[in-house]
């Protein structure tokens, strides 16, 4: 099917077929192909009625046989499509609008917050869960959100996006958008752990982001939603740690301690090895702070 620009729809059927025929000195009969070209004179009309065609057949001479063949053109009819082209041609209406409009210059803010409500935009479409979420995580510095956005296999993402409620917070300001993926973010890692557990990449996660507290089963559970922000989450997050000093496992004590120690909130003189004695000692002081 063929049609050149205006002009009409052409349409040719080429027909293969074999004729037997005895060679001389041949056991088996051997078969000679033969070939038919029937141009339609007069082309089907694009999703109209089809024409009925029927024509002599040349790989039987003199049998009277036929063919019969029944040529129609259709669209191809696709809702995504139609839904797709809807879109792109509303877009094209509002741009076009815009320009008429006059463009005025856009400050730094306006122009974030731009990028980000585009961002969120996309944030359901399953081909950009992760370029979706490495952005957002990493313009709303939410550190956990950005590692898990990394390295999270696409089931993994694709149940975060549907916890994080994100997406329908195109108006939110920064701060909030990042409390929303960094709690979400502990939340998802957080019902792993206290389910079926998590693969050891997501538990690395949780011992870098949240130390002892993120290994153990039930703490970040129990946290979440006593913390209305990031800044009460960390808080809650350090002294999780540092009742862990007084474990009586020593690897529970090792990590928290290492956790607190890298961030600067680890007891003076504390080490997770000493004796009982030595550990109640070093961390004395910052019980009495505490009124304990």
């Amino acid at each position: 099917v063929s049609r050149d620009r205006g002009e009409a729809l052409s349409l040719a059927l080429e027909i293969e077929d074999t004729t037997p025929w005895e060679p001389k000195a041949a056991e088996t009969p051997a078969f000679e192909r033969r070939r038919q070209i029937v141009v339609v004179d007069q082309a089907p009309q694009v999703d109209g009625a089809p024409l009925v065609l029927a024509f002599p057949s040349p790989f039987g001479e003199g049998s009277g046989r036929g063919f019969v063949a029944t040529l129609s053109v259709q669209r191809q009819k696709s809702r995504p499509s139609e839904a797709d082209l809807a879109r792109c041609r509303a877009e094209i209406t509002g741009t076009a609008a815009a320009a008429k409009r006059g463009a005025a210059p856009v400050d730094g803010v306006a122009a974030a917050a731009l990028t980000l409500r585009t961002t969120l935009a996309n944030l359901d479409l399953a081909h950009h869960h992760r370029a979706s979420l490495v952005f957002l995580a990493g313009t709303v510095e939410a550190p956990l959100a950005l590692d898990l956005s990394l390295i999270a296999d696409d089931p993994t993402l694709a149940a975060w996006i549907a916890t994080t409620g994100a997406a329908g917070t195109k108006d939110a300001g920064q701060a909030e958008l990042g409390w929303k993926l960094e709690k979400s973010a502990f939340a998802i890692l957080a019902k792993g752990l206290d389910g079926d557990g998590l693969p050891p990449q997501l538990m690395a996660l949780m011992a870098h982001h949240a130390g002892e507290a993120g290994l153990l089963p039930g703490a970040m559970s129990t946290l979440l939603p006593r913390c209305n922000d990031r800044a009460a989450l960390q808080r809650a997050i350090v002294q999780e740690n540092l009742d862990a000093l007084d474990s009586t496992d020593p690897s529970s004590r090792v990590r928290a301690f290492d956790w607190l120690k890298l961030r600067g909130q680890a007891p003076k003189g504390y080490d997770p090895l000493a004796p009982k004695a030595d550990r109640r000692k070093a961390l004395a002081p910052r019980e009495e702070v505490q009124g304990r």
